[in-house]
């Protein structure tokens, strides 16, 4: 299974969590994530292999974007 988890500012609790059998599908939906959304400061959006490779996608509000793979 893929998943990708969102989570807004520095709350532990996330505001979504996605799961995908299908790696296509969760690599167009991680793509999808393009901006911080309702977040006050920070999003952070991370997609998980099934091999353990985790994708990480870094918004900040002031128009900052980092990816970590």
């Amino acid at each position: 299974m893929y998943k990708i988890v969102v989570k807004y500012d520095e709350n532990p609790v996330p505001i979504g969590i996605y799961s995908y059998s299908d790696e296509l599908h969760a690599h167009k939906e991680f793509a999808k994530f393009i901006d911080w959304g309702f977040a006050d400061e920070t999003s952070v959006v991370e997609m998980t292999c099934p091999s353990g490779k985790v994708y990480t996608k870094i918004f900040y509000r002031e128009g900052r974007k980092v990816v970590e793979r």
